[in-house]
């Protein structure tokens, strides 16, 4: 049992490694790609005002292949997210006692941060010249289900800190009060 509970430790880190990583390493190339071949357009406002740097939205959404690297990191970084929220929803009811109220919460909690994933891939694969509405909308479901996500979970797990068994549990915990 040791060794495969090693193996499989090792895979979630790289995973979450990888994971992490696609949308940052993506986003990088985006604006490398902007600077190099389309600087004037993505550097350009529309009230004149010199900019040094592309804005996100020009980098990521408005210039080829800049669209498709960050539509194609933001799909590959979903599905892992996917993953791991119905992980954390299986966590989340190991560690909480059984009664229908943190059952329901859970469930919840895991419902939000399944919709924000969604959101995010909305929001990615709809640009604002597209539809400015849907681009719009999922940008508020994204940022909102992310906050609630991110409280709720701390809400259900502030109290029931001592069920936290590993080292690894209690550390994350940890990481989510004080950051």
């Amino acid at each position: 049992m040791g060794e495969t509970d090693a193996v499989v430790r090792v895979a979630v880190a790289r995973l979450a490694v990888v994971t992490v990583s696609l949308p940052l390493g993506a986003f990088l190339l985006c604006i490398y790609l902007s600077l190099r071949y389309n600087f004037d357009l993505s550097t350009a406002t529309h009230c004149g005002v010199p900019n040094y740097l592309p804005s996100i939205s020009s980098s990521i959404g408005e210039f080829v292949p800049q669209r498709y690297i960050w539509r194609i990191a933001i799909a590959v970084h979903s599905a892992p997210r996917f993953l791991l929220a119905f992980m954390y929803h299986s966590f989340m009811n190991r560690v909480l006692p059984v009664d229908p109220f943190y059952k329901k919460a859970v469930r919840f909690t895991t419902l939000l941060n399944v919709v924000e994933i969604i959101a995010l891939l909305c929001l990615s694969f709809v640009s604002s010249k597209e539809n400015y509405d849907i681009h719009k909308f999922s940008f508020i479901v994204f940022m909102v289900c992310s906050e609630l996500y991110m409280v709720f979970t701390y809400l259900l797990l502030k109290d029931h800190r001592s069920r936290l068994t590993s080292l690894l549990e209690r550390k994350a915990f940890t990481n989510k009060v004080t950051n």
